[in-house]
């Protein structure tokens, strides 16, 4: 094999649009990946780390799609004791610290309340037992960890203790409480970002809003990169490249359509044939149901997940804390449309709000208390019906010259946020031996990540905290710290050249004008949406009103140079997303019209 070098990680990264469609039309890469979720994302970091010239490339934004739709938990695997599935657990439960010891900033430990039942797999008894095990089998789960992000040891709880926590549960289906700990993700789109960053300082080409429409192929059949579209300005763009990796979720099926593998014929192992590949999975973000408890709440309908050994019978509603509000999911629907129409009605986001309060009456929920809905695909599970929705529980990485005689297409079929990392290093190794190239080891696992450049995270906090200027409040201060890591200076240094900046942009959401024009300026933003949903939280805190979204185009447009109607359309366009997840966004304002 032949062997590559490391790429330096000083690197500095291209951002320029220009100059980055330019690098994608000239150059031929390494590897070209096609997607840029979390498994994406990874897969170009990990490659680009280790010395091989990659592009990265996605439709819309970064992780904007189905990495996007989750209740943002770092699994560690205690469900896959129903499973008796020990190897995943050890898996997730290594992948959850690596992600927590490289971004602590964004991550948080958070405390989990399943209520204990008198019958049933969740009686008392039995979830101590389960506690116990989970707690051997994560017996390592805070090594290298800060302090502050250790996860405590599982423990029951009264049913008075339950109640109290979780009062508007079934006293008569309740005796007690069993407290597990997992991870949170606070901010997962900033963390997918953070990757992307890095694979750009390691050398990779990436662009957002470049979508492919198909693949070059030689006399062989071999893939020789693709056809595509730069989604801003319609201008065509031809990216060369020696294997192609997609990662491309629910848009697999269509991905492989284009490289004309789906009727590959006898041989074909490709776990997505029919038109049912995927299914829905919705996520509201609403007002704070539970007093920031994080509960699992049983539902009413029966369920039977086919690979459990100890099987419930029914699948819990988990209720986390999120930024002040609640996520409520996971809520699954069959689904046979274009992926990139999915979306949830008015009429849906009403029937699941009822749904929870069936189950959960005391939290009177209602319609207008729903701040946001994530909603995404996910692949299902082989061999289930279209209208039993059974997720794939193993990830694939398909090698299409093995499975189809096509050379220069790899696909990642992933399945779990927490375990993306050491799925995209195990892609890369298979790279690695496909373009007979000897790799030097994955050094994702312990290189730093961009916002993570700090050895000690609690004496980095400490010290920076030291030197808030007085001009910055401390919470918005510690809001930089939390989203940007030791990149929080970039934005001081806006706020000092313009104390307007410091402001929070709405009362509801601690983000500021600083990190919008950041977001133009340096994080590759786009468009309003990519602003507002991929750098901030801002649109996830519910309708943030007309005259927020003008003053953000406003301040985008400093560097995009949009003028009045172009920054109308942006505000058009975010207002798009809300009704395409079944939410009021306002009066139509007229077209122009500033804050």
């Amino acid at each position: 094999m032949k062997p590559v070098s490391t790429a330096s990680s000083n690197t500095a990264p291209t951002t320029d649009r220009a100059s980055v469609l330019s690098a994608l039309g000239q150059e031929t890469f390494d590897v070209l990946v096609v997607g840029a979720g979390v498994y994406g994302a990874w897969v170009a970091l990990d490659a680009a780390q280790r010395g091989l010239k990659v592009a990265l490339v996605d439709r819309a934004d970064f992780g904007a799609a189905t990495s996007a739709n989750s209740q943002r938990i770092l699994h560690g695997g205690f469900r896959y004791l129903q499973h008796a599935d020990f190897k995943r657990m050890r898996e997730s439960i290594r992948e959850r610290s690596t992600v927590m010891r490289r971004m602590p900033h964004l991550c948080e430990p958070q405390g989990f309340l399943v209520p204990t039942t008198p019958r049933g797999v969740q009686r008392k008894m039995l979830m101590r037992i389960a506690l116990k095990m989970n707690d051997w089998v994560s017996h390592d789960r805070n090594r290298g960890l800060p302090a502050s992000k250790h996860l405590g040891p599982g423990q029951i709880v009264s049913k008075a203790a339950c109640l109290t926590r979780a009062p508007g549960l079934n006293a008569d289906d309740v005796t007690g409480g069993a407290v597990f700990y997992d991870g949170q993700v606070v901010n997962s789109e900033r963390l997918v970002l953070s990757v992307v960053q890095s694979a750009a300082a390691a050398g990779a080409v990436v662009a957002n809003h470049v979508e492919v429409n198909q693949f070059i192929r030689d006399d062989t059949a071999r893939v020789q990169g693709v056809q595509a579209t730069d989604m801003l300005t319609g201008e065509a763009v031809q990216i060369r490249a020696n294997l192609t990796v997609a990662c491309t979720g629910p848009w697999t099926a269509r991905t492989l359509d284009a490289a004309g593998l789906r009727s590959a014929g006898a041989g074909c192992d490709i776990p997505v044939k029919k038109p049912y590949d995927v299914f829905r999975a919705v996520v509201l973000v609403t007002r704070n149901v539970l007093n920031g408890q994080a509960v699992a709440v049983k539902g009413r309908a029966a369920y039977q997940d086919r690979h459990e050994v100890v099987s419930k019978g029914y699948r819990n509603f988990f209720v986390t804390p999120w930024q002040g509000r609640s996520l409520i999911g996971t809520y699954y629907e069959p689904y046979q449309g274009d992926p990139a129409d999915v979306s949830v009605s008015p009429d849906e986001v009403r029937r699941y709000v009822d749904e929870f309060n069936a189950t959960y009456p005391t939290a009177k929920l209602s319609y207008d208390e729903v701040k946001w809905v994530y909603t995404g695909l996910l692949p299902l599970a082989e061999g289930a019906a279209p209208d039993d929705p059974q997720y794939q529980k193993q990830y694939a990485i398909l090698d299409h010259e093995k499975n189809n005689g096509t050379p220069g297409l790899l696909s990642v079929v992933g399945v779990k946020w927490t375990t993306a990392r050491d799925v995209a290093q195990k892609t890369v190794d298979r790279v690695g031996a496909l373009l007979d190239r000897q790799l030097p080891d994955g050094q994702t696992a312990h290189a730093p990540l961009v916002g993570g450049g700090y050895a000690d995270y609690e004496q980095f906090v400490a010290d920076a905290r030291a030197r808030r200027p007085e001009s910055v409040a401390a919470d918005i201060f510690d809001d930089l710290l939390a989203n940007y890591g030791d990149r929080y200076h970039e934005l001081i240094e806006l706020i000092a050249q313009d104390p307007s900046l410091g402001q929070p942009l709405h009362a509801d959401a601690p983000v500021t004008g600083a990190a919008i024009v950041h977001a133009a300026q340096s994080e590759m933003a786009v468009t309003l949406s990519d602003a507002v949903f991929g750098r901030t939280p801002l649109g996830f805190m519910g309708w943030p009103g007309d005259a927020v979204l003008r003053r953000c185009a406003a301040l985008m447009a400093r560097a995009t140079g949009w003028d009045a109607a172009q920054q109308d359309a942006q505000v058009q366009q975010v207002r798009a997303a809300y009704r395409a997840r079944g939410l009021s966004a306002g009066p139509e304002a007229v077209h122009g019209e500033g804050p």
